[in-house]
């Protein structure tokens, strides 16, 4: 696997950002299920899932939650188990940019959530651009939630911005991208 960031802080801690119990981290779920609501899924991939703090919930028949650490996947697909969905949804170990990502088939909703940067993932756009498009398809939506000033990688090919937001988040300021495919 490609793993440019390989840090698991799950392992210490199961919320390790605080996600759980920071009234900016509820604002910012809130606006995820406000702008995810009205989009009918059918097969949704959460990229950087983690535990599942945003999409764990998501009304969609099938659910793909991505995450390059081992002990959230674990937990994410306990958790599926606990709510019998565990034939439906699944967590696995990986990264966008993980070759095996190409075996997933296609989406009709991908949500990407604190992954799409250059710290992360390296300055090659055109191998992520690739590698979403390989898992995407005609009229597929793509949001992505990141901070506004750190230096992004927002897939754009074959992509058209339906709707952009920023909000207060922490000490930063969140920007939510909502995306779908045209080509």
């Amino acid at each position: 696997m490609n793993r440019v960031f390989n840090t698991d802080e799950y392992e210490k801690n199961l919320d390790p950002w605080g996600y759980e119990t920071n009234p900016s981290d509820a604002v910012r779920r809130q606006w995820f299920q406000n702008f995810s609501s009205s989009i009918p899924k059918s097969r949704s991939l959460d990229i950087g899932a983690g535990v599942g703090f945003i999409s764990k919930d998501i009304e969609t028949n099938e659910y793909v939650g991505l995450d390059i650490s081992p002990t959230s996947t674990s937990e994410l697909n306990a958790y599926f188990e606990r709510i019998g969905k565990n034939n439906t949804h699944k967590a696995i170990e990986g990264s966008v940019l993980d070759l095996e990502i190409l075996n997933l088939g296609t989406f009709d909703f991908i949500i990407s959530t604190g992954v799409f940067y250059e710290h992360y993932l390296g300055k090659n756009r055109s191998n992520l651009e690739s590698q979403i498009n390989s898992v995407s398809d005609y009229g597929t939506y793509l949001l992505t939630i990141h901070i506004a000033d750190w230096k992004t990688l927002i897939p754009s090919l074959g992509f058209i911005e339906i709707d952009r937001w920023q909000y207060p988040y922490r000490e930063f300021t969140h920007e939510l991208i909502l995306q779908r495919r045209i080509e």
